[in-house]
């Protein structure tokens, strides 16, 4: 077993500090204790001491009891050349100390040579048996005291019933007060909690658990593949005991020599507007990271803001919003722009029975269709290539509902399955996209009842822009990287969309979800949608007003469903059935041509 600065070796089962022989030198066993435990246990210490040199030494030993809040001396003793010397029970047999005093803390020794000074820290009676369990901990040169330092092969438990617990121990050997900033890590490096040991004074001590009393950020916490990392404005000796808490077994775990990584510059990482294109009155987020600062401030009468962090905004207007972010070196400042539009144009038209159908305009322009190669959940048809759409157009404000085919079909939607059944305002489903094209299919009568040919579905190309509403990113509303990509809690979309976390595998009332920023709901989730196009792979080149494949088997559909994973909801998610087929999650959205 090695730490850096020393070297431990096992003598006779006893875990030993092997320094490089120099004179007086001076050795701080960081814990001892005797005192009395649960069930009738006893904690006590024994001692070795070896001298391995050629000639005698003088050993001095001081116990700084934590329990008394005193400092005991210790009559000097002699240990012979090649000998060890052995102190069972050493707070009771160097030091005096009884059971019921409850004594615990360091010990510093001072040695005319170099030693090996080594300890076994015990329970006897240990789970009121009789047995004893403990672990061995060696005297440490206080040369080795760190200024940084880690300590791995942590565990806790949210339960006392099982699992373990950790306790840490900081000893501060010097003669001036000493500070440790102690940060808790998961395993792969995920920040937990950060304390503060300290001011510990000269000679001073300090036991505290791991728990979320000391560190907050672990509280209702159980993982065993913890560790810490620990700063100190002064050398100080450090280790952790991990306790096992049923058999009470514990073992203990010494700190290496670290090296932090170098304080990183003061920058603004990034400053987002997710869309940055919207109508008025629509929501932005605005997300932000930066490092190296020590506060931040937004202008437009937002205020300060956390150094990293996210905020809602609702611009009336065209408006840059301004981060600053202040520390020791100065300041950064960064921008984000939102472009805003006029406010939605819809036409809406009224259909038998009263019934209203809306229709939202979706601008002519030129967006980016598919995905990055990067993009989380991304599908293997999904080639990003630019699109022009050189014509303005009009989308359905809602998927087509069970009430408007009543109204168009004079029938009722039929039924194709138990499980995604709804009322009069949930999405019509169950229909196959030859149907809706039929010579006596909802296309033609809709277009007959009012007066037009222009009603029709909308294509690929059409569908992924207005689901967009001008953002980028893997939904209208942002990426949604930070929670559950299947059938888990997602705080970011869960406002926006229905999939098989948050909809019970069901269909839903159509808009009551927040829509995009064109105006739009449903887009991401609850039925999916026919559009016009054949299936076939994406072209890599610019294409302008594309109508997809010009033949093919299959016909596509957009938007997820309700019972998919989060990763099937996202804009540029497709996947294609038979034109014939049809199942309880496919509907339709509909296009009009003005």
């Amino acid at each position: 077993m090695a730490s850096v600065g020393w070297r431990f070796v096992l003598v006779a089962g006893a875990l030993l500090a092997q320094l490089t022989p120099v004179q007086a030198e001076t050795y701080i066993l960081p814990s001892s204790s005797f005192r009395s435990g649960t069930n009738g246990a006893e904690y006590r210490t024994d001692l070795r001491i070896l001298n391995r040199g050629t000639t005698a030494v003088t050993v001095s030993a001081t116990f700084y009891d934590q329990a008394a809040a005193a400092t005991l001396p210790a009559s000097p003793f002699r240990i012979e050349a090649r000998n060890q010397a052995s102190f069972d029970n050493v707070l009771q047999s160097l030091f005096g100390k009884s059971l019921g005093d409850g004594a615990y803390g360091p010990i510093r020794f001072e040695s005319t040579g170099p030693v090996l000074v080594s300890a076994s820290v015990s329970n006897v009676n240990a789970c009121g048996t009789g047995a004893v369990s403990g672990q061995r901990l060696p005297g440490v040169h206080v040369s080795r005291a760190l200024k940084a330092g880690v300590i791995g092969q942590l565990a806790v438990s949210a339960s006392s019933a099982s699992g373990y617990r950790t306790n840490l121990v900081f000893m501060n050997p010097g003669s001036v007060p000493a500070t440790a900033t102690v940060k808790v890590r998961r395993g792969r490096g995920a920040l937990l909690s950060t304390g503060t040991i300290g001011p510990l004074p000269a000679d001073g001590f300090r036991q505290v658990a791991l728990n979320g009393a000391e560190f907050p950020g672990l509280a209702g916490t159980t993982d065993r593949n913890l560790w810490l990392e620990f700063t100190s404005d002064q050398p100080v000796l450090a280790y952790a005991t991990v306790i096992h808490n049923v058999s009470g077994d514990p073992f203990a775990v010494l700190p290496s020599l670290d090296v932090p990584p170098a304080d990183e510059p003061m920058k603004i990482t990034s400053f987002t507007a997710s869309p940055s294109s919207i109508a008025a009155g629509q929501p932005v987020t605005l997300s932000w990271t930066s490092t190296g600062g020590t506060s931040a401030e937004m202008d437009n009468d937002v205020g300060y803001v956390p150094l990293d962090g996210s905020l809602e905004v609702f611009p009336g207007e065209t408006t840059t919003y301004w981060l600053t972010v202040r520390g020791p070196a100065g300041s950064k400042v960064a921008a984000a722009t939102i472009t805003v539009g006029a406010p939605y144009s819809e036409v809406t038209f009224h259909l038998p029975g009263g019934v209203p159908l809306v229709l939202v305009k979706i601008p002519a322009g030129t967006f980016r269709m598919g995905s990055p190669a990067q993009e989380r959940g991304r599908g293997a048809g999904e080639t990003p290539h630019q699109v022009t759409l050189t014509r303005d157009y009009y989308i359905g404000k809602y998927e087509v509902t069970q009430a408007q085919w009543q109204a168009v079909m004079g029938i009722p939607m039929q039924r194709c399955g138990g499980r995604l059944r709804g009322g009069s305002d949930h999405p019509v489903t169950c229909v196959t996209w030859e149907f809706i094209h039929a010579w006596d299919g909802f296309l033609v009568r809709l277009n007959e009842l009012l007066g037009t040919t222009r009603f029709r579905l909308p294509t690929e190309a059409e569908w992924e822009r207005a689901a967009r509403g001008g953002s980028a990113t893997r939904f209208s509303f942002g990426n949604a990287i930070s929670g559950d990509d299947a059938c888990g809690d997602n705080a970011e979309a869960n406002p926006y969309v229905w999939w098989c976390w948050n909809s019970g595998r069901t269909l839903q009332p159509v808009g009551e979800k927040a829509p995009n920023p064109y105006g739009l709901y449903d887009m991401h989730g609850n039925a999916a949608e026919w559009v016009e196009d054949w299936e076939g792979p994406y072209p890599a080149t610019p294409q302008v007003d594309p109508t997809g494949s010009p033949e093919g088997t299959k016909k596509i559909l957009r938007g997820g469903n309700s019972p998919r994973d989060l990763s099937f909801e996202r804009s540029a998610s497709r996947y294609a059935e038979n034109p014939r087929g049809y199942s309880e999650g496919d509907g339709f959205r509909l296009a009009w041509s003005p």
